[in-house]
């Protein structure tokens, strides 16, 4: 009779043995932890969170306010599905989302372009913008503030072109620059580049809310 096969049964591992692997998934999870927390706050991830919970914002079914008036000539503002408007528009209720809103000026139509801006309206808050129009796009320009609830008061200031010089009481910087946890108050910041006009641009920043700048820069001279 030919000699049965040995079975091996596998070792069981030591309460030591044990502990090693588990110590060595605590190293390693721990590793991506703080790999993806330096990758969050420095590579500019944390910014684009911002602007996801930004966007998300935007979905409610509240409404919001919109204040809209033009420099040096009066203006028709065609808000699509939602009517046309002459400026200056004061305290107008529109449902929260974004819009691109068509400015055109009532005189000199030959001469002045129309101008379309985006526009975004928050939840029981005011948006304003002013607009100046131009002979072409580069020659127009515009500043739009907009607010939404978050859990410090911040400022976040964009503009085109970027890397504009901004003053902002005693700190300087380039945008796009976020300011977090500022003090409520009334505020004016100055946005400059060279070539560009530069713009003050007022806002009122409130507890408990994120204010968002865009400026779009009038361009003195144009590149042929």
């Amino acid at each position: 009779m030919a000699d049965q096969a040995k079975i091996t049964l596998p070792k069981e591992p030591t309460f030591g043995e044990k502990a090693v692997v588990l110590f060595s998934k605590f190293v390693f999870w721990l590793g991506v932890y703080v790999i993806l927390t330096i990758t969050f706050l420095y590579t500019g991830v944390a910014r684009s969170v911002l602007s996801s919970f930004q966007r998300f914002s935007y979905t409610s079914t509240k409404e919001g306010t919109l204040n809209l008036n033009t420099t040096f000539f009066p203006a028709s503002v065609e808000i699509a599905e939602h009517g046309t408007y002459n400026t200056p528009i004061s305290d107008l209720t529109l449902p929260t989302g974004s819009y691109q809103v068509k400015v055109e000026p009532k005189l000199f139509k030959s001469f002045i372009k129309a101008l379309q801006l985006p526009i975004q309206i928050t939840p029981n808050a005011v948006t304003v913008a002013k607009v100046q129009l131009g002979v072409n796009y580069q020659t127009a320009a515009y500043f739009t503030v907009h607010s939404f609830k978050s859990a410090s008061s911040n400022i976040i200031i964009y503009s085109s072109p970027s890397n504009a010089l901004v003053s902002f009481e005693n700190t300087k910087g380039r945008t796009p620059l976020i300011l977090l946890s500022q003090a409520p108050g009334e505020y004016t910041i100055k946005i400059e580049k060279y070539g560009y006009k530069a713009v003050s641009i007022p806002i009122t920043l409130q507890p408990g809310t994120t204010t968002v700048v865009f400026a779009k820069l009038y361009k003195f001279v144009i590149s042929q």
